[in-house]
């Protein structure tokens, strides 16, 4: 009896410290992560029903706490479901339950070139409330909600898949409140931007001619849908081959699937593509031929996307070349080379190759200056380009010089990109704070930031006194 007593208690204590240690390990933040990746797990294999439950599963384990963004990110993807399973009344409670938190946590003009977690999730949630809005007829209650949000993503660089479900949305808006000339304006834009082939509906392709597959496959990468880009593509290099292995359409459809090949970073199956393509281009076009500018500038980007900056700055200039002397002779505003000659200082900046990069940069200074005045916002953003090259070069004196400027003709011109003022601001306090001048350095992030903060409510139709 004594031994049997003894095992006793000595089960007593491991089921106490296994307790314990469940007590420690399965927090409600636990469980809640555990039941929302489940949910996600179940959504990506298509099992709506299964998604759904581990969704409110995991609303359940953050149990009466307060509103958090673990408790509006399962919101939101509930409600997802919810819109797809037509429960537009319960699809809409949630999507402004998820709103009205993730509008405190995200600044919409935060420097990136693509949407953080908040922005994203803000964006989806006030599409999703828009949406469900349709759905249940109140289309004018719709309406302001998707124009404000088409307002706040055109500071960011957002998903093709949700600018085409809120052009969609809004389309429809439009149209059922009386404004049919800007619902078609949208549904035009809709056309211009996104294949008319879906992935399940490529079965006619062999009828396609070359030029079709061709104009075809580059609506469908530019509207996002590579699966039917990388198809119609494929099958214009076929027809292309009918004019002979060596002809400028080869060239053209070379060029294009190659490019689809690079964007999913299919760098293998890219560069001979893309290495061909110029090769054909340069036999069948004249070495003056504008043409050859995109060629280049493909490849260029492909090598400059693998490291090889030698290689992708030797083609950058010769595109540089092509088009700079008869645009500037027609035109000032270098929009083409402005663009080209960003890039190449670039190159030359993680090459190492900072005296070109600078004799660049002071170079687009000085023509941004002449074609659009030594006041305007382009030459602010030159200005900047310019100070990063000089700091780099240990030319301390000149890169604040010009990031003071830059600081300047950004702040006071009202027609600044808040990215481009983001971004001087960023990086003038930083070189302020490794020369040792904290006290200037946060000031200029306190303006950077009472800037923002004025465009951000000015977004938001909030009036500020």
């Amino acid at each position: 009896m004594k031994r049997t007593g003894k095992y006793a208690s000595l089960l007593l204590l491991i089921i106490f410290l296994a307790a314990c240690a469940d007590g420690q390990d399965n927090t409600p933040e636990e469980r809640w992560k555990k039941a929302y990746d489940a949910g996600l797990a179940c959504q990506q294999a298509g099992d709506l029903k299964k998604a759904k439950q581990n969704y409110c599963d995991s609303i359940q384990c953050l149990g009466d706490h307060k509103p958090s963004e673990k408790s509006a990110r399962s919101a939101l993807s509930l409600a997802s479901i919810l819109l797809e399973e037509k429960d537009c009344a319960g699809a809409l409670s949630k999507a402004e339950e998820a709103m009205a938190i993730f509008e405190s946590k995200w600044n919409p003009l935060k420097a990136s070139s693509s949407l953080d977690e908040s922005g994203s999730n803000f964006l989806n949630s006030m599409l999703i409330v828009g949406r469900s809005l349709n759905c249940l007829g109140r289309y004018r209650e719709a309406l302001p909600i998707l124009e404000r949000t088409r307002s706040l993503q055109a500071s960011v660089i957002v998903p093709v898949k949700f600018n085409h479900e809120l052009a969609a949305a809004l389309r429809s808006a439009l149209a059922a409140t009386g404004n049919r000339k800007a619902a078609h304006e949208l549904r035009d834009q809709l056309r211009s931007t996104e294949s008319s082939l879906s992935e399940n509906d490529l079965q006619d392709i062999s009828k396609l001619t070359y030029r079709q597959a061709l104009e075809d496959g580059n609506s469908a990468e530019e509207g996002g849908n590579r699966y039917a880009a990388e198809k119609l593509l494929k099958h214009a290099v076929q027809e292309a081959r009918k004019n002979g292995e060596d002809s400028m359409e080869m060239a053209e459809a070379l060029l294009s699937l190659g490019d689809v090949y690079a964007s999913q970073t299919k760098y293998s199956q890219a560069r001979p593509m893309l290495e061909r393509a110029l090769a054909l281009a340069r036999k069948h076009l004249e070495k003056h031929d504008r043409q050859l500018k995109d060629y280049l500038k493909r490849l260029a980007s492909f090598y400059a996307n693998n490291s090889e900056w030698k290689k992708a700055a030797a083609l950058d200039e010769e595109a540089l070349t092509l088009i700079f002397a008869d645009e500037y002779k027609k035109d000032k505003h270098c929009h083409r080379s402005r663009v080209l000659m960003e890039a190449l200082i670039e190159i030359y900046k993680k090459d190492g190759q900072l005296d070109k990069a600078e004799k660049l940069a002071r170079r687009k200074l000085d023509l941004e200056a002449e074609g659009y005045g030594k006041d305007s916002r382009k030459v602010g953003a030159t200005a900047c380009q310019l100070a990063q090259v000089l700091a780099l070069r240990k030319n301390d004196r000149e890169a604040e010089k010009y990031f003071a400027l830059s600081f300047s003709l950004l702040k006071s011109n009202k027609n600044t990109d808040p990215r481009d003022m983001d971004k001087t601001g960023a990086e003038f306090s930083n070189f302020l704070e490794k020369k040792g001048d904290k006290v200037r350095a946060q000031k200029i992030r306190a303006e950077v930031k009472a800037m923002n903060q004025e465009i951000v409510d000015g977004l938001a139709g909030k009036d500020r006194h």
